[in-house]
C-alpha cells in the first residue's frame, strides 16, 4: 500500500493550484477581422504641397499619363486634409472569377457586400471606392512599401480627351521604388481573381 505523506499531498494541491490560476489568467484569443485595413492615407492640405513637390522632383517613377493627370491639375489636390483608411481586396473575395470595374465599384453591390461581410470587417464600417488622388497620394507617402508589388485603386475611372478611360495601378520597381501609372479600365475589361485592388475602409453612416 502506497503512503501519500503530507508534504507530497499539499505539493500536489499546490500544482493543481497553479495550472488552474495560469488556465484562469490565460487571455481570451481576440477575433481579428479577417479582412484587416491596409493603411492610412492622407490626402488635401499640407500633403498636397508635398506631393507636387516630389511629382516634380521624382517624376521618372511615375507613367506619363500619370504624370499628365496630376501636373495637369486634373485631381483636386487642394481640399483640405483627410485621413483616408483603406482595405485590400480581390474578385476571388466578393466570389466571383473575374469583375470588371463597372462591377467592382458598384454602390449597391458594395453595400450589399459591406452588410453581408460586416463581421469579417472592423466594426461598424463598411467599404466604399476611392478618390482619385489615393494614387498619387501613396505613392508619394509609401515609396518604400515592399509589400506593395502590384496594386489597382477602386475609383471612377478617368477620362482624358484621346485616351481609353483608365485608373491608377502601382508596382514595384527595383530600381525606382513604388512606381505610379494608369491601368486601361473600359467597361468590358475583365480583371482576375487574385487582382489586388484597393478600396475605402469608412465608418457606416448613421441612420
Amino acid at each position: 500500500m502506497h503512503i501519500v505523506t503530507m508534504e507530497v499531498f499539499m505539493e500536489s494541491v499546490a500544482t493543481i493550484s497553479l495550472r488552474a490560476t495560469k488556465r484562469a489568467r490565460r487571455e481570451p484569443a481576440l477575433a481579428v477581422p479577417k479582412f484587416a485595413p491596409w493603411g492610412t492615407v492622407f490626402i488635401g492640405g499640407a500633403y498636397a504641397a508635398k506631393l507636387q513637390k516630389k511629382v516634380f522632383t521624382d517624376n521618372i517613377s511615375m507613367s506619363k499619363v500619370a504624370l499628365m493627370v496630376v501636373q495637369n491639375n486634373l485631381l483636386d489636390v487642394q481640399e483640405p486634409t483627410q485621413e483616408i483608411a483603406t482595405i485590400r481586396l480581390s474578385p476571388n473575395d466578393f466570389g466571383q472569377r473575374k469583375m470588371s470595374l463597372s462591377e467592382l465599384i458598384n454602390p449597391d453591390r458594395l453595400a450589399m457586400w459591406s452588410e453581408q461581410n460586416a463581421s469579417l470587417l472592423p466594426e461598424d464600417h463598411v467599404i466604399d471606392i476611392l478618390p482619385a488622388q489615393v494614387g498619387p497620394y501613396i505613392w508619394s507617402q509609401f515609396p518604400n512599401q515592399y509589400d506593395l508589388e502590384h496594386l489597382l485603386i477602386a475609383m471612377a475611372p478617368i477620362e482624358v480627351p484621346h485616351r481609353k478611360p483608365f485608373i491608377f495601378r502601382l508596382m514595384r520597381q527595383s530600381s525606382n521604388g513604388l512606381c505610379l501609372s494608369a491601368r486601361g479600365a473600359a467597361p468590358h475589361v475583365c480583371f482576375k481573381l487574385q487582382t489586388p485592388f484597393l478600396f475605402r475602409l469608412r465608418p457606416r453612416k448613421a441612420v
